[in-house]
């Protein structure tokens, strides 16, 4: 997967299944706009990710996998 993002700080992506356990962390560098994320590990099926910069929550949104 390749997110694309706009940050003016270093974040990370987290990435959880429906019942909320954490399955993967990914650094995202603010002078970067683009993270290739691998989702082999990943089943199919609907997935939340959120962005985390300085603590603070800054996106959430879903992610569908369909291998």
């Amino acid at each position: 997967m390749t997110f694309e993002y706009t940050i003016t700080n270093d974040a990370s992506l987290e990435i959880s299944d429906l019942n909320g356990r954490l399955v993967g962390t990914y650094f995202l560098p603010a002078y970067n706009n683009v993270a290739e994320v691998r989702n082999e590990d990943l089943k199919n099926g609907i997935y939340m990710y959120r962005v985390i910069s300085n603590g603070i929550v800054i996106k959430i949104d879903k992610i569908i996998i369909m291998q």
